[in-house]
């Protein structure tokens, strides 16, 4: 249900551009940290996933302070942990000069799954699938009028849950997440 939010969300964005601004592409590299807990009887333990991210972008200029975009993002990560974050974001642009600082917001899916769990646990891995929504700021710099550099970070609220159990002593493990923040440098080309 999530992701039929989500691409609907995107087509609906890009159908509604699509008659004005400029169409851009944009790829960026960075870094990204995901915070999580387990949580059983016991007490919690703080679990975090962190490490380099690449991603590319599309999106639609509805004017030089307005833009609309999708990213799709690509983790580095262990052999086995796969992460994939899909989102689509309005950015707010200031003012008219080659460098302008810029807000936006942005909502998406992130999907965690970590295989490999010792056959002592329910299953063999944890999965979670989260809505995520935040909010980005950064920086961009109009180089001429086809290319722009820019930087920025994101932070991201998350909601993915997934619950396994110890099965020697029957404890459950209820795992979550918490947020996703990353920082990023990228190149945007516009149409």
């Amino acid at each position: 249900m999530k992701k039929v939010a989500i691409i609907s969300t995107v087509a609906l964005a890009f159908a509604a551009s699509s008659f004005a601004g400029d169409w851009f592409v944009g790829a960026e590299i960075g870094h990204s940290e995901i915070k999580g807990k387990a949580t059983t009887q016991y007490g919690s333990l703080n679990l975090d996933a962190d490490g380099g991210h690449q991603a590319i972008k599309i999106g639609n200029y509805i004017n030089e302070n307005v833009r609309v975009g999708g990213s799709v993002y690509r983790f580095n990560e262990d052999d086995d942990v796969d992460v994939s974050l899909i989102t689509v974001g309005v950015d707010y642009l200031f003012g008219q000069d080659n460098l302008r600082p810029f807000i936006g917001v942005h909502v998406g899916n992130l999907e965690y799954k970590e295989s490999g769990a010792p056959s002592t646990y329910s299953k063999s891995s944890i999965e979670l699938d989260s809505t995520v929504y935040g909010l980005g700021f950064g920086l961009n710099y109009k180089v001429n009028k086809n290319v722009e550099l820019e930087g920025g970070y994101k932070f991201l609220k998350t909601d993915g849950k997934d619950t396994l159990t110890y099965i020697p002593t029957n404890t459950v493990i209820n795992i979550e997440s918490d947020d996703a923040k990353s920082w990023y440098f990228g190149v945007n080309y516009r149409f």
